[in-house]
């Protein structure tokens, strides 16, 4: 039986909720929390304090595709002050972490925590690691038993304080601008210390502020409102080449390089980034996900740039405040996340807010916005936007040419349509490319990328299927298909 002594004497434990859930499932989204209460009744019955670390939209009922199975069981089973529900779209690898640190606790995961190790540089990094290999606990399922690792030494607690505040401050940071200020502080030392190599120097600045955020907005920008999963891997890996100027060849180039997983499946990560914004059905390579993002932080934004603009400002001088104001994000992916398209500021503005409702003067680095007075600015949604733009007739000329449509192609006649529907003739033009290879054909003949021309794939596909040209298309496998009716 515990009693307060043995508590006292006994480290304080952290469950990672969605970690052991998971794992108790085989490892399948999105768990089940008779593991977490399996894990939280081990615990308790040692003598130690225990906490279930758990993301708010495992435990949302309106959303039961993602709620954990046997919620009223857990529920029922772990005390309410023992479980620490952490915010949908915030990181819990950093809760946790914190947690643990400031507490002397011990974490109970499976998880390495290789994307809160990518963070941080020189000594933090070597006490993070000390830190991990005493007070990360892995753990298995067998016959439905929980059972952490058997080689693993349980640290006595630590009266008082829990650790010097010298690992606090290093270790439990995880947000970017934290990051940033230690590799600042730690440069001197290595500096009077070891020589840096030049490639090593190299690294560090090419990945310096690409991070998870970084890859958060370029799907943001991306993300079409409903995509097959299995079809995501190429799409994002090209997409962060062009937005970054990389050269990655596959998406565990791209985690590692952001510092993500690599093991986790693609759909775990578009969980793990947007939360409750993302929902799947289907299974294996058919998959589906559905991206709902939300409106509130959209909205926010741009309200702040209509209050911005309402007199005269240099565009130069909103884009650095745009920056600030979202956390630090680029102004441009700022705009294409709001569902803006554009190369240019100037452009994105244009096109999220209409070009009757700006005035522009100056020139260059001068060049001033201001909104028109007066002037009725609607704010749609991204994906209302993105129904609501006007299909550009020429790109999809380019892209039928791109997937060899004869330039004489005429639509077929009726009799002729009649006979292949009954299959007593053939198509006259069929034709399937890799969506990836249309898109590089595409940048290369019109300097532009093909997410700018149809920022939802399913606009490309409705404008060839509602083309004067009698053709139908549709995206399977990666790629565009393209055939005669």
């Amino acid at each position: 039986m515990t009693n307060k002594k043995i508590q006292k004497e006994l480290p304080k434990i952290a469950l990672d909720g969605a970690n052991i859930a998971c794992a108790f499932m085989g490892h399948q989204i999105p768990g089940d929390a008779i593991g977490i209460v399996k894990a939280h009744h081990y615990f308790v019955e040692q003598g130690h304090e225990v906490v279930a670390f758990v993301k708010q939209f495992r435990m949302n009922e309106k959303n039961p595709k993602q709620m954990m199975k046997n919620l009223d069981f857990f529920y029922q089973e772990i005390p309410k002050d023992a479980m620490a529900v952490v915010p949908a779209r915030s990181d819990d690898d950093s809760f946790f972490i914190d947690f643990c640190v400031k507490n002397s606790a011990v974490l109970i995961t499976q998880d390495g925590l290789k994307d809160h190790e990518g963070r941080l540089q020189g000594e933090d990094r070597d006490k993070f690691l000390k830190w991990r290999s005493k007070n990360r606990c892995d753990y298995m399922f067998a016959l439905d038993q929980f059972m952490p690792d058997p080689n693993f030494s349980m640290p006595a607690a630590v009266v008082g304080s829990s650790s010097s505040s010298e690992i606090k401050s290093s270790i439990a940071t995880s947000t970017k601008a934290g990051s940033k200020k230690q590799v600042q502080k730690t440069s001197p030392q290595r500096k009077a210390g070891k020589k840096t190599t030049a490639k090593k120097k190299t690294q560090r600045n090419k990945s310096k502020g690409r991070g998870i955020d970084d890859l958060r907005d370029i799907l943001r920008a991306n993300m079409d409102s409903e995509f097959g999963v299995h079809s995501m891997g190429t799409d994002l890996v090209g997409w962060c080449n062009d937005e970054w100027g990389t050269s990655m060849t596959s998406t565990r180039a791209l985690r590692k390089y952001v510092g993500l997983p690599t093991s986790p499946s693609m759909s775990a990560i578009l969980e793990r980034l947007f939360g409750d914004e993302v929902s799947f059905s289907g299974e294996g390579q058919n998959l589906v996900c559905r991206y709902q993002p939300s409106a509130s932080s959209r909205t926010k934004l741009e309200d702040w740039l209509l209050d911005m603009m309402s007199e005269w400002i240099r565009l130069s001088g909103l884009g650095h405040q745009l920056s600030s104001e979202a956390g630090g994000k680029k102004p441009k992916m700022i705009l294409k996340g709001l569902g803006a398209k554009g190369k240019t500021f100037e452009e994105l503005l244009k096109n999220l807010f209409g070009q009757e409702n700006l005035q522009f003067r100056g020139e260059s680095n001068t060049m001033e916005v201001r909104l028109v007075k007066g002037a009725s600015v609607p704010t749609p949604s991204p994906r209302k936007r993105v129904v609501q733009a006007q299909v550009d007739k020429k790109a999809v000329k380019q892209i039928l040419g791109i997937m060899g449509l004869p330039t004489d192609w005429k639509r077929p006649s009726i009799l002729t349509f009649f006979k292949r529907l009954l299959g007593k003739a053939p198509p006259a033009f069929e034709s399937t490319m890799n969506y990836a290879r249309v898109g590089e054909e595409f940048l290369r003949l019109t300097d532009s990328r093909l997410s700018e021309a149809f920022p939802d794939r399913k606009i490309l596909i409705n404008s060839i299927n509602e083309s004067r040209y009698g053709l139908s298309a549709k995206y399977a496998n990666n790629s565009l298909i393209i055939k005669s009716r």
